[in-house]
């Protein structure tokens, strides 16, 4: 039987070793690069990298508040950003910031968002 973070709706591991972060959630130097031209503060760059990451790996966005510490670290570490909480950069979510960053991300993945044309492809399956 697959564990809950295997099925159709992924979601995260309780634990996870330091190789499952290395390999899953650290941001490759083009992603790192991505987030510098697009975003203008600190907070904005940790926001974008922890939301792409987790959404390569989950395959939908998920609020920064309910990403485990542990990755949500790992990244800001890799992203060189030291001494940012988690609940400044959740703030982001309340803001106008929140819309333009995963539209930055759903087109860098070349994903598209639920709307009612899929709606309409998903009833008809």
């Amino acid at each position: 039987m697959s564990a809950a973070y295997e099925t159709a709706y992924p979601r995260f591991k309780s634990e996870l070793t330091d190789k499952e972060l290395d390999d899953i959630y650290t941001p490759n130097s083009s992603e790192l690069h991505f987030a510098r031209q697009q975003t203008n503060t600190q907070a904005e760059r940790v926001f974008l990298l922890v939301q792409l990451k987790t959404c390569q790996r989950l395959g939908y966005f998920v609020k920064i508040a309910d990403i485990p510490k542990v990755i949500y670290t790992h990244i800001a570490g890799k992203a060189h950003i030291k001494n940012i909480s988690q609940s400044s950069v959740s703030a982001l979510e309340k803001t106008g910031a929140r819309h333009r960053l995963r539209q930055m991300i759903r087109k860098r993945l070349a994903i598209k968002p639920f709307d009612d044309d899929t709606t309409v492809i998903v009833a008809q399956s």
